[in-house]
């Protein structure tokens, strides 16, 4: 499991927004947004937090710094994570989405169902 999930997990609970979770974590929300994606928006790579982030974290989440490691070691998969086989076009498509902020993709959800209910 990465820390994004449970960053997930908790502002869901909490009905928080990422920049409140930014904000006590003393971390920006871009950076956030990252975690929780799991990926670095530059190189595109998995983003590996240092002990200082997740020291961070763990307080925000009212958790010990070794319960969160605990946490992060335990090889859950979401209820809503599928395994796909998909075509190389198809994966670059995907990859291009998850590297867009949360409005753009609610935006490209929104302009894909319309088109889907067109076509259908």
């Amino acid at each position: 499991m990465h820390v994004g999930i449970l960053i997930q997990r908790y502002r869901t609970e909490q009905h928080i927004s990422v920049q409140e979770f930014a904000r006590r974590a003393g971390l920006t929300r871009q950076y956030i947004s990252m975690l929780e994606r799991n990926r670095d928006t530059r190189s595109n790579k998995p983003i590996t937090p240092s002990v200082k982030t997740l020291e961070k974290i763990a307080r925000v989440l009212d958790i010990s710094f070794d319960q969160l490691m605990k946490d992060l070691k335990t090889e859950e998969k979401p209820a809503d994570t599928y395994t796909l086989i998909v075509s190389a076009e198809e994966k670059a498509v995907l990859d291009a989405y998850r590297r867009l902020d949360e409005v753009a993709q609610a935006e490209i959800r929104g302009e894909l169902k319309g088109l889907l209910k067109r076509k259908l």
